[in-house]
This record gives structure tokens, sequence and C-alpha cells, in this order.
């Protein structure tokens, strides 16, 4: 539909043109048509002119700017590509970040005075693109210096908050959010709330006169129209990539906004500009006739195409039994070279086994073969000349620039996957070679715009009308199951394991039916680090670099490094080292090639090999876990989800951000097991808001790489533990010496692309996304630039993804209305993740953890199933068994903020064997207060809100249908000894349960006291200086420890069993205040 309407075309009438000819003045031919030769008089704007719906302008002088259909509104032009899109030619540079969303290129640093090539004076916005009103709120506080111009987040740079979903924009009416910072309720929990744009709802949105000295609000997310300064001044000391990735908040006036900010202009009639220059600019520019001509042909047939818009049908016709449809039958041969992408209707067969390994060498599995290489340009990875079939393949956008990340992609609606009672899994080689994949996604890319680690595309496509059944998801490094915007999905008929983070996930569906399909266990073995994965991400990258870069090839660095320091290295000489160790970790885990057996000495002639041995000793463990485990901070089950990834935070959406209408019946959820540890990483403290310093990916650098073990030690004692050890005389002689670069080739290389993009002004776009605060880090490895005072300070808590441990999960609901969950079993949901580290000292929260859902160390945590401010959600024949973690909370079920749960039936919900801390002795070190590592807690059903924010739950007292039974832990719900359940009552565990408690529950091992100070496998310290914080780990003789395991679980844990039953069925408790 289009959003204006043509008036009579009174062109020459009304803004005076002239039409003149070499031949005569008529400027027409005999049959009045326009003659070729002859030329036209056209105003360059609407200054002088009255308004109209269908001018004709040509702002620049010269034939390589087109003429323009324009309005025209109280003197001002309505720049509008929704009305002609060859506005696109009055700008500077122009790129599409969303599917309404334009702005300059990453690399075109102006504001929107500079971004229009016309000469322009006075600028207003016009949200409707039919008014310029100099007088509209929105335009006041800038006056005719008023531009859209898009959040740092949305053009790629840095700020906070950060993957907060609820503070972003809405997909739809681009209406943006602010985020509620201030500690308003107790402990913070983030709300979000819709910001008045011109077109959404002035009573029900947020309205600001001056936002920018609004301390409580002005926290923005993704916004792709914010309204700032149009003549925002900047510099060329501004106008770097540094100061676009130095962490803050949201900018501020009295901050420079460029170039951390990007002009923005919408195109489907929403969001326009009204400009224009001052009176003694006015000019008018001879045109030839004919294309005046044709631009008022343009115009007529957009009147008639206005006119003939038909009305969108809501309705889908869905598939139907007996519709002809398309038949595809699918073998191993369709998936030799990528993935399958359907983008037809139709009926989609797999007959036969399928094993994801797309562009694998040619045989590199067979016995007695080596090739040169297992990590080329092409191997297991989309290449340029495949452009075309996946977007962003060999480039540095798009959806397939991070590689292959989906095995099927239904991109389309009305679509059976009839699985066949066959097989799709990835190939152990493939698992290692992409660790980002689904088997089976329901969109064209796996992040929206301004998610994710880069930009995949601006207007992703869903599936919708689909149907996936009859068969087994195998081997996944990501997801079996994964979707965005999907409407109408069925999944039936499933065995779904060996998944490495997520069973199902969906974010903004609106009809979901789960039927009949089991999930787990889960993928437990990871011999790879995810450093392995980041370096498969990013070497494309760095060779593009120096394939098209003279300065990539021609510069090279002195690393600040002990005994590294005499060699100046080249990009290219790094992307060997990177490729060789690539290769030989590769080989170590997927070819059984035992590098740590060779003898050295054997190739004394041999340089290249004592060169690989080098490089692997110095690499080694960087990239091989030799704890084995998968390190994700979250490990779920099924994950359904408002719209968004939410990687980061938890919720902080509104009722415009929800899915809708859920359905599973008969699903078992079992068997999870998650054995993780922290990545340690560093920051600059509070003048980078504490955030860690990332590479391009928005991983954190890990601070054993960056300084190696003993200065990490010594920076926990100095910095972080400053209060305490700041005046030792170890630490003030360690501060004088200064910390030194440790580095590896992993390290090395994003260190050195870094200094190509900020000193040597490469193209923004080969960093792709993060690099927050990185300026710093280059400093310091490449000129030996202190960090800030009593900095680097470690954080934890989060994986090498940034991602902050929310443990795991077998079901998980997060801004779901409507949700009828009938016949689930979830059960063996287990974490043996040992306790926090204390290296970056006691924390409530890190940066990117989310308050109350995160506190402390939250990696341990498990939830068997969990719904936040999710309505509308009927339980019924639910069962949720065996929840245990060895150190951590459990929760049988937590319902938080205006979660709405109706228990219905005899057999409604039935919960038992929650275990808290299962293998944590006793102990007064762990209380409501001892972060990062609080007292476990166990509660069945535990309940959180406040009084906006109600959780209500219904459920039928008098027929006991929640049954609870064996709850224990080291206190109860919200820290309340006295109390296992905020709904029901807990019956006692039978003599075979307390047997089985005693038997599984263990000496709190030494590995945890390892874990306790470090994520290494072997740490030695002296701990003396740590007394201070009160960190002490309980040690006794085993009889005496197996004796206060007796006693606490028979006598301690027992009242537990004996709560009063709740009297009421419908329960809405407040805040704990005990």
């Amino acid at each position: 539909m289009l959003y204006f309407s043509l008036s009579s075309l009174l062109i020459a009438i009304s803004f005076g043109i002239t039409l003149k000819s070499k031949h005569g003045n008529s400027g027409q031919s005999a049959n009045g048509a326009a003659s070729s030769s002859s030329t036209s008089f056209v105003p360059n704007s609407c200054v002088n002119h009255e308004d109209d719906d269908a001018a004709i302008l040509k702002p620049v002088d010269g034939d390589s700017y087109p003429l323009i259909a324009a309005k025209c509104r109280n003197q001002y032009m309505i720049v509008d590509l929704h009305t002609d899109l060859d506005w696109e030619q009055y700008f500077t540079s122009f790129r599409e970040y969303h599917y309404n969303l334009m702005g300059p290129v990453k690399d075109d640093h102006v504001n929107w005075q500079e971004w229009m090539v016309p000469d322009l004076d006075d600028f207003i916005i016009s949200p409707d693109c039919n008014t310029c009103d100099e007088d509209f709120e929105l335009n006041i506080k800038y006056g005719t210096a008023t531009g859209y111009y898009m959040t740092p987040v949305t053009a790629g740079c840095t700020q906070l908050p950060i993957g907060r979903i609820g503070c972003d924009m809405d997909w739809h009416s681009y209406a943006c959010r602010v985020c509620e910072t201030a500690q308003t309720r107790e402990p913070g929990y983030w709300m979000s709330y819709e910001v008045y744009n011109g077109l959404n709802d002035p009573e029900t949105t947020m309205h600001f006169t001056n936002e920018i000295d609004d301390e409580n609000f002005a926290k923005y997310g993704l916004c792709g129209f914010s309204v700032r300064d149009a003549k925002a001044e900047h510099s060329d000391k501004t106008d770097t990539f540094e100061h676009c990735k130095t962490v803050t908040h949201e900018d501020v006036e009295g901050e420079q906004i460029m170039p951390r900010r990007k002009p923005s202009i919408g195109k489907d009639g929403r969001f326009c500009m009204c400009v224009k220059p001052s009176a003694d600019k006015y000019a008018q520019y001879e045109v030839k006739t004919s294309a005046l001509v044709e631009k008022q042909q343009f115009i007529e047939q957009a009147m008639l195409d206005s006119s003939n818009v038909d009305v969108e049908d809501d309705q889908f016709s869905g598939i139907t039994a007996g519709e002809k449809i398309n038949i595809v039958r699918l073998y191993q041969k369709d998936f030799a070279d990528g993935t399958y992408r359907i983008t037809e209707p139709g009926k989609y067969i797999i007959m036969e086994d399928i094993v994801f390994d797309f562009k694998a060498p040619k045989g590199y599995a067979d016995e007695g073969v080596v090739l040169e290489t297992y990590n080329g340009p092409g191997d297991w990875w989309p290449t340029y000349d495949q452009i075309d079939e996946y977007p962003g393949a060999g480039d540095l956008k798009g959806s397939y620039f991070l590689g292959f990340w989906a095995g099927i992609t239904i991109e389309c609606a009305d679509v059976i996957l009839e699985l066949n009672h066959r097989k799709l899994e990835m190939s152990e080689a493939f698992y290692y070679q992409q660790s980002f994949f689904a088997l089976i996604s329901l969109t064209s890319q796996v992040f929206l715009p301004g998610q994710g680690p880069g930009f995949f595309g601006a207007d992703p496509q869903s599936g919708e009308n689909v149907m996936i059944r009859n068969g087994e998801l195998g081997l996944s490094s990501h997801h079996a199951i994964q979707g965005n915007f999907n409407k109408n999905v069925l999944l039936e008929n499933l065995k779904i394991h060996d998944f490495k983070t997520h069973g199902i996930q969906f974010n903004g569906f609106d009809g979901l039916t789960i039927r009949n399909v089991d999930v787990g266990p889960n993928r437990k073995v990871d011999r790879l680090t995810p450093y392995y994965a980041h370096m498969k991400a990013l070497l494309p990258t760095y060779r593009m670099m120096v394939d098209n870069e003279d300065v990539a090839r021609d510069v090279c660095v002195n690393w600040r490094s002990p005994g590294r320091d005499d060699k100046c290295v080249y990009m290219a000489e790094m992307i060997e080292d990177v490729q060789t160790v690539l290769d030989m970790a590769f080989e170590y885990v997927v070819l059984d090639v035992n590098y740590d057996e060779i003898d050295v000495g054997a190739y004394l002639e041999d340089e290249a090999m004592q060169r690989k041995m080098a490089l692997w000793k110095e690499n080694r463990d960087v990239l091989i876990n030799d704890h084995h485990s998968t390190q994700t901070a979250t490990l779920y089950g099924i994950f359904l989800n408002y719209i968004g990834s939410n990687v980061i935070g938890w919720y902080a959406g509104s009722e415009t951000t929800k899915s809708h209408n859920l359905f599973i019946d008969n699903v078992k959820i079992h068997d999870l097991h998650h054995d993780t540890y922290e990545n340690i990483a560093f920051s600059q403290g509070e003048s980078t808001a504490s955030q860690r310093i990332l590479n391009c990916l928005n991983a954190p650098f890990n601070a054993y790489h960056i300084f190696g073990e003993e200065e990490v030690n010594m920076i926990s004692k100095c910095n972080n533990y400053f209060e305490e050890n700041g005046g030792r005389a170890d630490c003030k002689e360690w501060r004088k010496a200064g910390l030194s670069y440790l580095g590896n080739a992993i390290t090395d290389i994003q260190i050195m692309s870094f200094e190509l993009i900020n000193r040597y002004d490469l193209s923004w776009n080969y960093c792709s996304a993060g690099a927050a605060d990185m300026a710093a880090l280059a400093d310091f490895a490449i000129r030996g630039t202190p960090f800030d005072e009593i900095t680097p300070l470690l954080v934890g808590t989060h994986d090498p993804m940034i991602h902050p441990g929310k443990g795991v999960m077998g079901l998980r609901l997060n801004g779901i209305d409507q949700a009828d969950i009938q016949d689930l079993k979830i059960e063996n949901i287990h974490s043996s993740t040992g306790i926090g580290t204390l290296l970056g000292g006691p924390y409530e929260t890190v940066v990117s953890q989310q308050a109350p859902y995160m506190n402390g160390f939250s990696m341990n945590m498990v939830n068997g199933a969990t719904f936040t401010f999710s309505t509308n959600v009927v339980l019924s024949n639910v069962e949720i068994s065996h929840i245990i973690s060895n150190t951590g909370l459990s929760f049988g079920v937590a319902a938080w903020y205006e979660t709405h749960i109706s228990v219905f039936g005899k057999k409604g919900l039935k919960i038992h064997h929650v275990h808290a801390g299962q293998e944590l002795a006793p102990s007064d070190e762990f209380r409501r207060d001892s972060y990062p590592n609080l007292k476990p807690e166990a509660c069945a059903f535990r309940l959180y809100d406040d009084v906006i924010y109600n959780a209500v739950i219904k459920y039928d007292a008098d027929e006991h249908n929640v049954d609870i039974s064996c709850i224990s832990g080291h206190t109860g719900c919200l820290m309340n000894n006295d109390e296992y359940t905020n709904i029901g009552y807990v019956e006692q565990c039978d003599d075979a349960d307390l047997q089985e408690m005693t038997a599984k529950t263990t000496l709190y091992s030494q590995k945890y006291l390892k874990r306790l100070f470090s994520n290494k496998n072997v740490l030695k310290l002296d701990n003396s200086y740590y007394n201070n914080a009160g960190v002490y780990v309980m040690s006794a003789a085993t009889l005496l420890l197996l004796a206060a395991i007796l006693y606490y679980y028979k006598f301690a844990a027992s009242p537990t069993t004996e709560m009063k039953k709740t009297t009421s069925n419908e329960d809405t408790p407040l805040l704990s205040t005990n």
C-alpha cells in the first residue's frame, strides 16, 4: 500500500517550469511528443512554492542527478524513498540496515547535512511522510536542525545496554523503547517503555521534552529513528574506529555523537525527512524535456498503482489433505555443497539418513591420507562463487558470511518437511568446523538485523504453515531446530538428541505445536575450545584483508612481549601460523594425531616441523579442551522466547514483543547434563562501564591468553582486591614493574586486524561486531601502553562468547501468551559445574547479568521449567523430577514477574527430587550474602514478583493437584530455611530416596577447589591474600563428613517436609524480606 495520494499534474503551471527548444519555442514535435532536443527548467527545491503532492524537482545540477518526484510542504521538500527511489542518488552513500531502515555505509562518517549531496540548510523530521511542521514536538529541541539517527548499536558501534532485546525498537512499528535503569524496584529489574515517535499512540507512550537530561531513562537499545542534531559536529579525531568501539551508555548531549550514530531514513512511507535550502539558494536547472515527461509518466503510473492496491489477506490456506503440492525427494547428494534452502512451498521428503559435511575436503577422513590443510579458504566454508545461492558467502556481511549455519532452511509458507523416519546430523568434523549450526532453521538468516556478531541481512524471511515430522535429529553444534517470526508450525514425532546448546528454540512466534517429541540427551563432549571456532569464523576475513588491502600486506608490528619483541610480524605470516595450529588441533581431536607425543629432537634438521611444534607448544592449551565438556554458559531442552535471540539478559519486554499460542503435548525432556567453567576475561573497570574487552565477534579475550597465569593471579590479588592488598609490598613492586603482553597466534592476529582498521583506515566492515575497548588492548600489546589505573580487572561468570551463565533448563518460556502444556515430563536435569571463581572478587551481578534472575555465580543453576512474563499458561499432567545441581540452586518450577499459570486436572503437576548443592558439604561459608557463591537454594515451585508485576498461580488445593516430594538444599525458597515451595507443600522422601541421595552426595572434591581460583585444570596458588574476602573451603575427614551429611538430610532437612499447607488456591507472593 502506498502512503501518499497524488494530485493532478499541474507541474508547469504551479512551478513555473519553462520549456524551450533549439528549433523553436514549443518544445514539442508535430505529434505533440517532447522533442529529443527540447529542454526545460526545473526548480531545485520547494522554496517559494505552494504545497503540492506531485512536484518534480532537481536538487543538484548535472546529468548524473535524476529528477525527483516529491511532495512540497511549507516550502520543504519531503525526502521519501517510497515515493521515489531516485532519492538514493542524492546521498553520499547508501545501505540497508533493516527492512525499513536506510543509512550511510559504515565507513561514511557524516551527519544528516553532510549525508545529502544538495546544499541544504534546514532539516526537520516527518514521521508520516506527509507533513513538515517545525512546531511538531519532536522538532522542538533541535529546531531546523532536527534529524533521524540510529543508535550506535544499530550501526555496529558499542553501547550499553547491550543484548537487552526488550530495550530494542518494535519490529513492525519501529517504535523505539527506552529502559529504566534506576533502581526503582528491588533488585533492579529492567523495565522498558515505548517512546512517542509521531505515529504511535500519544496517550500510551513516553514523551520526552528533553530525554537527555532524564537520568532514569534515555537508555535506548536498537533504535532506527531517534532524534538528534542534523548538523552534529564531528572531526577526524572522533571519526575513528576506536571511538566507535569505546564502551559507553547511549550517547548523551555534550558527547560527540559522531561517528557512533548514523543518520537514518525509512523507505516504506514512514520516517521521512523534510529538507530545504535557504531562500537565496533557490535555482532552476535545465533538463531534457523527455526526462521531465518520463518523470511525469512515473507519477501517473504511481497514481494508478496506488488505486489498484489489493487488500492483503491475512488468512493462510495452509497445507490441506488432497491438495496438489510439489513433492521433492532429498538425498545425501543434495547436501554436498551447502545448506539446502527451501524457498518454494511443497512437501520435502528425506529419502536416506543425512550427514551434514558441507564442502568437506576430499579424502580427509580416509585412513593414511594426510591433506595439506583442513582449514583452507573453501574447507567446510562457503566461498564467493556461491554468493548468489548463499548471501554473504566470501563477503563481510550477509546471512552466510560466517559460514554454513544450517543444514536445511525453510524460508517460505506451506512446507512439509517429512523426515520419513530418517536421521539428520552433523559429521564429527563439521561439528568442530562450524560451531554455530542448526540442523533445521525456519528462517533465512540466523540473527535478526542488529543482533548477533555481525550483519546477517536486513529482511529475513520466515517459514509459515510448516510441518516437521517423523524423524530423528542428532549431532548439532548448537540447535536441532531454530526459528524466528514463524506462524503455524507443527513439530511432531521427533527424537532430538546430541545438541550442544538447544534442542528447540523459537523466537517471536504465533502458533507453535510440539507433539510427541523426545528431547535429550545433549552432547556432553567438546574437545576443542571455543577459540578454535573463533578463528575458523574470523580467518576468512583476515584473508580478505591481505588479498584486498596493500596496507594489510605492507604493515608489520613488534609485540611488546618478552622474547618476541625483536621481530616485526606481517599479517600474512600470522594467517599462516593460525592455519597451521588450527590444522594441528583438528588432526589431534578428529584424526587422532597425537602431537603431544612427538619427539621434537627427532626433527632437528626439519625447520618446518620445528616451527610447527613451537606453535603447538604455544597454542596447544588455547585450542585443546582437556576438560572435554562443552563450554557453554547455558543449556536448554526447549527455549521458547519473545522477539529476539535473548542470549544476554532474561527479559525486559512488553506486550508487543510477546510470542503467542503454544501447544505442547506428550513431550519428554530428559538427561540434560551441564558441566562447564568460566571464561576469565578482563575490563578497564568503571571507565568502560565494566564491559569486558571484546574481539570482533563480541567475544571476550581470555585473561590467561593475554597475560599468563602468574600475572592473572597478581591482577586478581592487587587490582580486584585492591582495598585489601593494594598497599602490600609485593603489589607495589608488581605495579611498578608493569604488565607485559604474553599473547599467542590466536590473540596476535585479532589485535593486528584491529590495528589495521583503527590506525590505517581500513574499512570498518572488516570487524563485523564487538571490539569493545579493543583499542586499549592494541595499545598495550603493540605500544606497551598501560591500562587505566588499578586495571585491568578480572571478570568471570560468562562463557567465551560473553553469554552470562544461566545454567541448565529443561523448558524455558520467556514472554509467551496462551500456552497449553499437557503430558509433559522433565527429568534428569543436572549440573556438575563447580562453584564460581573468586579471582574477580565478590560480585552480585556483572555487566551482562540481569537481576533477579542471575545473582552472583549463576552457571551452576538448574531449572526444570521456568516462566517469565508468560500469561494464560495451563499445565496438565506435568511431571518434573531429578532436578539436581551439585553446587548451585535447583528449582523444579520457577515463575517470575507477571506470569499467570493454572494447574489443571487431578494429575496437574508433580514435582519430586529437586536437590540443590548436592555435592557441597554443609558450611557457614555459603550464605545468602556470600557473593558470588550463595547458599544453594532448593525450591519445588518458586515464585518471584513485585507489587506491579504479580505472578499468579491457580491450582486445586482440595484435590491436591500439585504433588511435591523429596526437596533438599542448603536453604529453601528465597533463602527461607523453612519453606521449600511457594505453592502446595512438600512430602517427605521415602527411605529409598534418602539412601539414593546419601550415596550420590560426595566430598566437596578437589576439582571444585581448583576451579574456585582458576578456570585451568591445574593451578597452584598462594591464596593467603583472599582471607579478608572471607574465602574458606571446608575440609574434613571422610567419616566425619559423611556423618554430617547423614545428619543434614535425616534431621536438618526434615522440617521442609512438614510445611503448612497453603490455604488459598491463588498465590501472589511479593518479594521476600527474609
